[in-house]
């Protein structure tokens, strides 16, 4: 049984929300990304923006979880671990290996809500003990 939609039929029946939904579900290395990206004009819209809003306001990039996988976080896990050699290496030799910086995994609303519950306990802690947290 062959599964799938028919975006021509999509856009004769005009249903824009349906094919907007779709493209935006893409995984960030697909074939349409890549055009996007290489598109000139796309590419002055993108710069554009980037200038009106700065790249400081945008959050760090983390992976989506859809796209993190089994390979991707065992490629991490390596990545870390040979990070973490080549600083062993270099501390060994004497010199200073700096910081070793942590790949990025996905975060989800699941997360936030655990550290806003870790946050809050700890607050509780310290109220308790008679600190303000607000003072730290």
């Amino acid at each position: 049984m062959e599964r799938g939609v028919d975006l021509a039929r999509w856009w004769a029946d005009r249903r824009w929300k349906a094919l907007l939904e779709m493209i935006d579900e893409l995984p960030a290395a697909s074939r349409f990304n890549e055009a996007v990206q290489n598109d000139p004009e796309q590419a002055e819209l993108i710069a554009l923006y980037r200038e009106q809003h700065g790249d400081d306001e945008r959050e760090p990039w983390r992976p989506r979880v859809r796209e993190y996988d089994l390979h991707a976080n065992l490629l991490r896990d390596a990545v870390q671990a040979l990070i973490g050699l080549r600083a062993a290496v270099i501390a060994s030799a004497g010199g200073k290996p700096g910081a070793v910086p942590e790949y990025p995994t996905p975060t989800t609303e699941v997360d936030k809500a655990a550290a806003r519950l870790e946050k809050a306990w700890a607050q509780g802690v310290l109220t308790r003990f008679g600190f303000d947290p607000g003072d730290l």
